[in-house]
């Protein structure tokens, strides 16, 4: 199988790379505490959205009675974004990356192995605010599921750059948002990522995050989806609904997607069914160690 040879060729050294991260307030060690959700936040720049995006996370937080934890997992060449975190309650991981580009998929797989353990892990972007009961609706959807997009209808709503500056200063809240408000749009639905809740199991079970394939801005997240939805019971958060409000800026065209990048999941999207989960069983004997 093509598709099984690329990420054994170019499959990443995750002892080594553990060894070289910085560590900061990530409660990983307390082996007798499973958070109910482990938020995980991949992020290169965009620290205009670390503060924005951790209070309306915290607000949902004292608004539940769920075990959350918070874990921004930064790849990027240094130094580590400390300024504000000692004043913060969310954990932090530091990845150096040597150079290289920007691997989201990479910094999941580190948030989940190397960050707190949870039943459910939210892989979450940094431009994407909550709102305060998030963490409830969140549960309520994810009964009977494995895995869930973490807002309704596969889509998000869209802040304007005025709407977004005035988020940012503290004088809107995030449960706002009204249809009739048309400083706001709806996205197009079809959206494969921003906010995916996964369970533990089928996490491991599809292979984890292909960080072999996609760097940069990519379609890691239409992989991760397809994956899920083959093996998982992959809902969306509908009941109730959950809006979640995308933040305003400008598209880095240096992320472009790279070719070999979509010729990664043309190859999976051509294969079998049975083809697609001995590629998936394969990644997850891979990852089997960090999970005992």
């Amino acid at each position: 199988m093509v598709l099984l040879e690329w990420a054994k060729r170019d499959q990443l050294d995750y002892d080594n790379i553990i060894k070289r991260c910085i560590f900061k307030k990530v409660p990983a060690s307390n082996k007798n505490h499973v958070y109910d959700i482990s938020v995980i936040i991949p992020v290169r720049g965009r620290t205009e959205f670390h503060k924005i995006v951790t209070d309306y996370f915290t607000e949902a937080i004292y608004n539940t009675k769920l075990s959350i934890s918070i874990t921004f997992v930064e790849h990027a060449d240094g130094p580590p974004m400390h300024y504000w975190l000692t004043k913060s309650s969310v954990g932090h991981i530091f990845i150096p990356a040597d150079n290289k580009a920007f691997n989201k998929c990479l910094c999941h797989n580190i948030g989940v192995i190397s960050g707190p353990m949870a039943k459910y892990y939210l892989f979450h972007d940094v431009d994407i605010v909550v709102p305060g009961d998030f963490f409830n609706m969140l549960w309520q959807n994810l009964k009977g599921k494995d895995a869930v997009q973490a807002f309704t209808k596969r889509r998000l709503i869209m802040a304007q750059e005025r709407v977004t500056r005035q988020l940012l200063r503290g004088e809107r809240g995030a449960d706002f948002y009204s249809r009739s408000n048309h400083e706001y749009m709806e996205a197009i639905p079809g959206a494969p990522g921003g906010s995916m809740c996964v369970s533990k199991q089928i996490l491991l079970n599809v292979g984890m995050w292909d960080d072999c394939f996609f760097t940069g801005y990519s379609v890691e997240d239409q992989f991760f989806f397809n994956k899920l939805n083959l093996m998982g019971k992959l809902g969306f958060c509908d009941a109730p609904a959950i809006e979640l409000i995308h933040l305003h800026h400008t598209s880095d065209h240096q992320l472009t997607t790279r070719p070999q990048d979509l010729v990664a999941l043309d190859e999976y999207n051509l294969l079998s069914e049975d083809d697609k989960k001995t590629y998936m069983a394969a990644r997850k004997h891979h990852f089997l160690n960090y999970f005992q």
